[in-house]
């Protein structure tokens, strides 16, 4: 309810109104891999965690109420424990980032799955996020997102936020614009391809996309460099001077 809505509820002499409870989100973060970012004495065999920042930030921009953010290591056992507590917790959406692959320390399908939950699907022909898993048990959907932070963030904006703000009696609106190619940008590979793009917008003018040049799915810098992506489908290519339809970040 924002200026304009309050000012017609009061004058109509309505002070109470139904409103939808923010949804609660468990997040788990799988990974034996992982140490803290800040972290000074990082080993060789580790990673800096960035998806735990990255997906608390998202899910609180959404509107959402994060209840827990969980570390998980990679076991079958940890793994069916910490989505089970969730479940306890009747938290209508769990966020699992990573164990979602066909590697040996990826368990959270099976876990998922000895706990409870129904497969919705698992894989989308899509770049980056192709292992995305969803299942659902009654009333509750996890979506496990893959590990890779840059696929992990895409699958997100995607699919969670537009389900967030379903749960909230809303729609999640992608910010778009159109705007010119400056040089070639192709998809060769056989699935969809979500391209980040820098835009030159100049006053009177139609925006120009760039191509970000670093497109790799663990490339922080594709999303953070980029104003937004746009859709490539398998085999499509845009010459320069093509216009295109960005979203926006």
């Amino acid at each position: 309810l924002r200026a304009r809505e309050l000012a017609l509820l009061a004058a109509v002499g309505r002070h109470e109104v139904k409103v939808f409870v923010p949804p609660h989100v468990s997040l788990l973060i799988t990974g034996t891999e992982l140490a803290q970012f800040d972290d000074l004495n990082i080993q060789p065999h580790q990673i800096r965690d960035s998806n735990t920042i990255m997906l608390e930030s998202a899910v609180k921009d959404s509107g959402a109420i994060l209840s827990k953010s969980v570390r998980v290591e990679d076991s079958l056992d940890e793994t069916i424990q910490a989505i089970a507590a969730s479940v306890r917790d009747e938290d209508p959406v769990i966020l699992c980032s990573g164990g979602v692959s066909v590697g040996r320390h990826d368990h959270v399908k099976e876990a998922a799955r000895e706990v409870g939950f129904k497969e919705l699907f698992w894989k989308i022909r899509q770049k980056p996020g192709k292992p995305l898993f969803v299942g659902r048990l009654e009333n509750r959907l996890l979506f496990g997102l893959p590990g890779n932070p840059v696929s992990a963030y895409m699958c997100f904006k995607n699919y969670v936020r537009p389900v967030l703000a379903e749960l909230q009696g809303t729609c999640s609106h992608n910010h778009c614009l159109t705007a010119e190619t400056t040089t070639q940008i192709s998809n060769t590979g056989s699935r969809t391809n979500f391209v980040r793009v820098a835009v030159d917008k100049k006053p009177k003018e139609i925006a120009r996309i760039t191509e970000i040049a670093q497109q790799g799915s663990h490339m922080l810098s594709s999303i953070v460099h980029a104003d937004g992506y746009i859709v490539l489908e398998p085999g499509e290519i845009l010459g320069p001077h093509s216009l295109k339809e960005v979203f926006l970040f």
